[in-house]
């Protein structure tokens, strides 16, 4: 293991610490106090920042994906009370036209909203990794959130582990993966400068000119010229001191 492996694993766990640690601050500030907008925006931040942290050790953060989805998650906290009530007149409508009974129109609002929600912020993690554990751990997780409501009992402590629990596998997901894609870039890079070797076999980095350690016993040479090119062969050292 490469000691950039080694920094891209460290990074992702303190990712995953950290997020999971500060959610679960934030939950139970709101065990506590109750909960309020200023706790879901601070949700909101933490999903942004794990976002902005995985996809930074992935090396993709300097683009549109991540501002997209970063973006979504910090200004939940303007999006969630309007999807929550479009999500009431909806049920409500269903509610007076007979399609569902009065007493689960009253009780299916919210979980109908938590479902939607992170459906769609799943959807959208999945859309920018294209990885498919992603999606199916956002619906699992997604459908654990939205039954929480539901529970005879403890509902708001149901709510807000649910809250933590959505956040923790969705930040592990996304570390999984920024490793793995970090790890799938290193190995087609020089580990001297960073060039892109894809589909090259010279022993050399054409960018830097310092011995590539993948080259091989074919292409060994003196570590007295491990860092800079390697002399021809088939040189006449003659010439050199005939032209000299």
């Amino acid at each position: 293991m490469t000691r950039a492996l080694k920094k891209a694993r460290s990074r992702a766990r303190i990712t995953w610490f950290a997020a999971t640690g500060l959610s679960a601050g934030v939950v139970y500030i709101a065990y506590t106090d109750g909960f309020n907008k200023m706790l879901v925006l601070l949700l909101g931040l933490i999903f942004a920042g794990y976002v902005v942290a995985s996809r930074s050790i992935a090396r993709k953060s300097k683009n549109l994906a991540t501002a997209i989805i970063a973006g979504t998650g910090a200004s939940a906290v303007f999006w969630i009370h309007p999807l929550y009530d479009v999500i009431s007149e909806v049920v409500r409508g269903w509610s007076s036209a007979g399609l569902i009974p009065a007493h689960v129109a009253l009780e299916a609002a919210l979980p109908a909203t938590i479902g939607v929600a992170g459906i769609m912020m799943g959807a959208l993690l999945h859309l920018s990794t294209s990885r498919v554990t992603t999606i199916i751990q956002s619906v699992a997780v997604t459908g654990v959130a939205a039954l929480a409501p539901l529970s005879p009992q403890y509902t708001y402590e149901a709510i807000l582990a649910s809250i933590v629990l959505w956040q923790a596998v969705m930040c592990e997901s996304l570390c999984r993966w920024a490793v793995k894609t970090f790890q799938e870039r290193s190995a087609n890079e020089c580990p001297h400068c960073g060039f892109n070797l894809e589909h090259m076999t010279t022993p050399l980095c054409p960018a830097c000119q310092r011995r590539l350690p993948q080259a091989g016993p074919l292409h060994a040479v003196s570590s007295a010229y491990s860092d800079g090119p390697v002399p021809n062969p088939f040189d006449d050292p003659s010439a050199e001191r005939d032209a000299a």
